[in-house]
């Protein structure tokens, strides 16, 4: 037997997800790009006339930046947060839910409480900010000590610092929606009995994956298989398991919703 591939009404349950994702992406660029700018503001405000920030100001530097840097994770925080009810809707149409069940709702939101690999994003994106703050502190304590740097040196180093940390948070806000989307399908899957099987799905939009994931491409294990907990199985996993419906003995992919 052929296996099923995505119907066009499933397929449209997971295209939502990705644009979600791809909307998240643009909204953390966004408050990169405005959290650049204001602590771009603070270190000008904090430079005197000769272009140096005074080694009395040096030793305030990294509270007030890290204190920026607290906010712009806030923000960040906020707006992944904003994408979670939207992520339980998608993950529980394809699983067979026309609007998430209760239990869906609260099995699903607790995976960005405890972090889809352990650790909420709070805690990540808190723990890299701290980081940051010491990057661009030290970076801009050395610059005020090297009179040929300028502003705008200044401002391509905290850029590439941001760039970087954005980055890495982008890709940890995405790898935790695709636990609270498998969490939600998986959740709506237990309750249908019209699916018995989910398909390990590879994330159609790389090519790049690992072994764990590759070696499980294209298997179908039962509904209740323990595959399905493992998911995301790493960093920017965002492979997933498509139910397959079953009607009168026979399995197909059959579309969940109307």
């Amino acid at each position: 037997m052929t296996n099923p591939t995505p119907t066009e009404t499933e397929n449209k349950h997971r295209k939502k997800f990705v644009l979600l994702l791809a909307a998240l992406a643009l909204a953390f660029v966004y408050l990169r790009n405005e959290y650049r700018k204001r602590l771009l503001g603070l270190i000008v405000l904090m430079t005197d006339s000769t272009g140096s920030i005074p080694s009395s100001q040096l030793a305030n530097l990294r509270a007030k930046v890290l204190w920026e840097l607290l906010q712009f994770q806030q923000a960040l925080v906020t707006e992944m947060m904003g994408r979670q009810a939207d992520t339980i809707q998608f993950g529980a149409a394809l699983g067979g839910e026309i609007s998430p069940s209760p239990e869906t709702q609260a099995v699903a939101g607790e995976v960005l409480t405890n972090g889809a690999l352990g650790v909420p994003f709070a805690e990540v994106s808190a723990a890299a900010m701290v980081q940051a703050a010491n990057n661009i502190s030290g970076m801009v304590t050395r610059s005020t000590l090297d009179k040929n740097k300028s502003l705008v040196d200044i401002d391509k180093n905290v850029s590439t610092v941001l760039e970087t940390i954005t980055n890495k948070l982008s890709n940890e806000a995405f790898t935790q929606l695709a636990g609270v989307f498998t969490v939600a399908t998986v959740t709506a899957v237990q309750a249908n009995p019209e699916i018995e099987e989910m398909l390990y799905v590879l994330n159609p939009q790389s090519d790049n994956h690992c072994s764990w994931c590759a070696s499980r491409s294209g298997n179908i294990y039962p509904k209740s298989h323990p595959v399905w907990s493992q998911l995301p199985a790493h960093p920017n996993c965002y492979c997933y398991g498509l139910p397959i419906t079953t009607r009168a003995g026979v399995e197909s992919n059959q579309e969940l919703v109307a």
